[in-house]
């Protein structure tokens, strides 16, 4: 073959003729070459021989066409597909990403481009699409994906509908092709949704079942029901503060399960208030409390309160009685001082819990079968750690942290040093990360300020962010209350 395509070569590019034209000497050139080099040299010349001619009358395109070698190249340009159709090489074909940004959002058409090559690394025009196939990982999702034709390669596309990391695999006749397979992350991008003012004056955590919202107010007894314009739904909003008398209340994490039961931190009196349809119920957990901050169910009733000051997670059974302790140690990078745990939230298999260690700016994931941390998220804004506030799972098990940092990063370090009851002038935002701790995105900034709790509401179209905004220090007169956003 290669003495073939020698003999069928032009000598002035040395590649396959085109328009192959015959010289007076017989000698045979392609059409746009030998104008090229008569129009360089000034004059008709032969490449090979060297002989001079006269340019035929309306210049050297009037050359007689061979029409023999034009023949034959065609001819061996389809021995050549024929050959190289037996003969694919998995290592020299590929499977990558088009289009130069690969920064992708949700609802953008995503294109992989496939390419089938011989060992040469030169394109197979004529691979049957029945002998590819591709698919998509999402979570334990798969998709399987038809490749479609353009020109000499394969193309998939696919519109994802959720944020995360996709893995995405091409296969020719069952085996994989090289970069196969090939990670996507596509990363959430938030925009305010609307805005809760109401009557919240400090409020601390949220939650909501898509009817009503629920927030914990120190200000309003214990918490707040209210509607989605911030208007008080409770029968009798003076039942929820029942029980309250004589004592100082400062309600933190809220939690409501799906019998209408609401459960309710206090870190004044060190135990979790139990509510049905806003009425009060009782009190539990004094004597095994240690400044409760947030609070989490789950579908058998087993209550896990996070403990600010004595380093673990407190679990309740159905009946309220007390269980064994979750210690909040290890867990990735050694701690720099002891955690000072803020808010939690179950996974969708209820197997594992995630809590915010403040002290250590970094969100813990604990795996209750083991009762112990398998793994450590440090939450960090401009590559600087910041203090995670509330923390949220959806569905999927994507992890959102509110999160807050001062506005000027200057003698900003992080860790203990930094960690305090008060208040002061400080940004937010919420990141976001898959179930293993990867990274997506943040959004939220510069509107959020001052975040405190976070809750994910979800419905069949998108995902919204309730996050508490606990005051508006340093920010003129703007009031506490919620911020909502939309996840796309």
């Amino acid at each position: 073959m290669e003495g073939m395509k020698s003999s069928l070569s032009c000598p002035i590019c040395f590649e396959l003729f085109e328009q192959a034209k015959t010289l007076p000497c017989q000698h045979v050139v392609c059409a746009k070459c030998i104008a090229l080099w008569t129009a360089r040299k000034g004059q008709l010349t032969c490449p090979s021989c060297l002989e001079e001619h006269e340019v035929p009358a309306g210049g050297v395109s009037n050359l007689p066409t061979n029409v023999v070698i034009n023949g034959m190249v065609e001819s061996f340009k389809e021995g050549l597909e024929l050959e190289d159709d037996g003969s694919p090489d998995l290592n020299a074909s590929s499977i990558e990403l088009s289009g130069k940004s690969h920064e992708h959002t949700r609802d953008v058409i995503i294109t992989f481009s496939i390419k089938i090559c011989d060992s040469k690394g030169k394109p197979i025009r004529g691979i049957d699409s029945k002998r590819l196939n591709a698919t998509i990982m999402y979570q334990k999702n798969k998709l399987d994906l038809v490749p479609e034709k353009a020109n000499e390669k394969f193309e998939v596309r696919f519109i994802p509908n959720k944020c995360g990391v996709y893995v995405v695999e091409a296969f020719l006749d069952g085996q994989g092709i090289n970069k196969s397979p090939l990670q996507v992350v596509v990363r959430p991008k938030g925009h305010i949704f609307s805005v809760i003012r109401g009557c919240m004056k400090q409020p601390k955590d949220v939650f909501s079942d898509g009817d009503s919202i629920f927030v914990t107010d120190s200000s309003n007894g214990n918490y707040l029901h209210l509607d989605w314009l911030g208007y008080d739904k409770s029968p009798v909003s003076d039942n929820i503060k029942v029980g309250c008398a004589g004592k100082d209340l400062s309600p933190c994490g809220i939690f409501r399960a799906a019998d209408n039961t609401v459960y309710v931190t206090d870190t004044d009196s060190n135990n979790v208030r139990l509510y049905e349809n806003d009425k009060y119920v009782c009190s539990f957990g004094d004597g095994n409390l240690d400044q409760p901050l947030g609070i989490s169910v789950d579908r058998n009733k087993f209550i896990y309160v996070a403990n600010k000051l004595s380093n673990a997670i407190s679990v309740f059974d159905e009946f309220q009685k007390p269980l064994p302790t979750i210690r909040v140690e290890g867990g990735g990078k050694k701690p720099t001082v002891a955690p000072s745990l803020a808010c939690i939230a179950l996974n969708s298999a209820e197997d594992k819990l995630i809590v915010a260690d403040q002290a250590n700016c970094c969100l813990k994931i604990i795996n209750l079968a083991q009762s112990k941390v398998e793994h450590s998220i440090t939450t960090k804004v401009f590559k600087h750690t910041v203090r995670p506030f509330g923390v949220a799972v959806d569905s999927d098990d994507n992890i959102y942290a509110s999160v807050c940092y001062p506005e000027s990063f200057n003698n900003f370090k992080g860790g203990a040093s930094r960690v305090s009851d008060a208040r002061e002038r400080t940004q937010g935002a919420v990141l976001m990360y898959n179930s293993s701790g990867y990274f997506l995105g943040r959004f939220g900034e510069p509107e959020l300020i001052n975040p405190g709790g976070i809750f994910v509401l979800e419905n069949a179209n998108h995902i919204s962010i309730l996050v508490v905004e606990t005051d508006g220090n340093g920010h003129g007169s703007r009031a506490p209350g919620l911020r909502i956003f939309c996840v796309a």
